[in-house]
């Protein structure tokens, strides 16, 4: 658009905001400014990212002007004018991120299949958001079926459900801070009799609880979605207006997000726990010197086999793996490994990694188990 037509257009916008609820024209111009500002810097922004204003809602703006003169060459006191304020509104926006990489093979009849999303408060207030999962949006594939949302809540990588959050949407929604995020995870089932390289999707988007409060309404399909720059005088923090941002545009919809599931005949499976610490004065704390003990299940979902697997597991600095504690399916295993060794298993000191290579995986056997000890430094 030529610099012309976009003075026009904000002229117009001027004209316009005088039929609307506001605090007077110039205030109306000064959000279609930041909200094209906004837009243009969204061109040089990697896709899904949405800045966050930096001054917090409710901050209360003081300005003023000083006139400094002199009269035939005598310079004069300053004079001051009155003081203007100016509450800041409260910006809502959030930006969901698909966290999977690309589609996660599931196997069909699989009753564990995960997607990670995240949740990132980019407005300039803390904001309670309802999450919502959606499964029927792929056509010409398969609905997952959704079992249940989980909230990262014990700060270890990955879903525990043991000790993350279990999520309802419109339950006890998320109050996420601004600038902060929030990793949302998605357990889904996948019906069975479905082919290789089938395709399923689920969507994600957060939604603000006060916008939904003030439209009615969580579903950006509906008339009374409120549409980036729709404001709600007089309800943001500290007496501004709440205004939607522009991760609400339907035409890209940055607070929503799809991860997608592929079938394949066969998917290999590693968990990771910890299952016993022992700590130096006999407690079961992690400490300097405390031995932990880990334990990996590998399997292979599917009616297929996996072939080539091999498992490794890089020990971090902050621990040190115990000298001939590897153990597969409850035997012990030496520490040399091929070619140095007479396996695929064992431990590499240089790489501070344990290996551990299989063959094959097929299919429904029972899971392959490897334990071993790390000492806490």
């Amino acid at each position: 658009m030529g610099l012309a037509n976009s003075t026009k257009e904000l002229l117009q916008r001027i004209i316009d905001c005088r039929t609307r609820t506001c605090l007077g024209p110039a205030i109306c111009l000064l959000r279609h400014l930041v909200q094209r500002h906004l837009v243009l810097l969204g061109l040089f922004l990697p896709a899904g990212h949405v800045a966050a204003l930096g001054t917090p809602a409710g901050s209360h703006i003081q300005n003023s002007a000083t006139a400094n003169y002199s009269i035939s060459g005598v310079p004069q006191p300053p004079v001051s004018s009155n003081t203007t304020q100016t509450i800041v509104d409260e910006l809502i926006d959030v930006a969901v991120v698909n966290n999977n990489g690309g589609p996660v093979a599931v196997t069909a009849g699989q009753t564990s299949a995960l997607l990670e999303f995240n949740v990132s408060n980019n407005g300039n207030d803390d904001e309670v958001f309802r999450v919502i999962a959606r499964a029927d949006v792929i056509e010409g594939g398969f609905d997952p079926v959704i079992s249940q949302l989980y909230l990262e809540s014990n700060g270890q990588p990955g879903l525990q459900t043991a000790s993350d959050t279990p999520y309802v949407s419109g339950a006890a929604d998320p109050n996420i801070a601004v600038d902060s995020s929030l990793i949302v995870y998605v357990l889904a089932s996948i019906p069975s009799g479905l082919i290789q390289n089938e395709l399923g999707e689920i969507q994600l988007r957060a939604v603000a609880a006060s916008l939904i409060s003030q439209s009615g309404t969580d579903n950006p399909s509906d008339p009374a979605w409120p549409s980036p720059g729709t404001a709600y005088p007089g309800l943001g923090l500290g007496g501004g207006d709440l205004v939607s941002g522009i991760s609400h545009d339907v035409n890209n919809l940055v607070l929503r997000a799809g991860g997608q599931f592929q079938v394949s005949t066969a998917v290999v499976s590693v968990e990771k726990t910890s299952i016993q610490v022992v700590d130096p004065i006999g407690g079961s704390r992690v400490v300097p010197g405390a031995i932990v003990t880990y334990r990996l299940e590998i399997s292979a979902l599917g009616s297929g086999s996996a072939n080539d697997v091999v498992i490794r597991d890089v020990f971090p600095v902050e621990l040190e793996y115990v000298s001939n504690s590897l153990n597969i399916d409850g035997q012990p295993e030496d520490d040399d490994f091929f070619p140095n060794g007479v396996d695929g298993a064992g431990y590499d000191p240089a790489q501070r990694t344990v290996v551990v290579a299989q063959s094959t995986l097929s299919g429904g056997a029972p899971a392959t188990v490897i334990t071993f000890q790390a000492a806490v430094r």
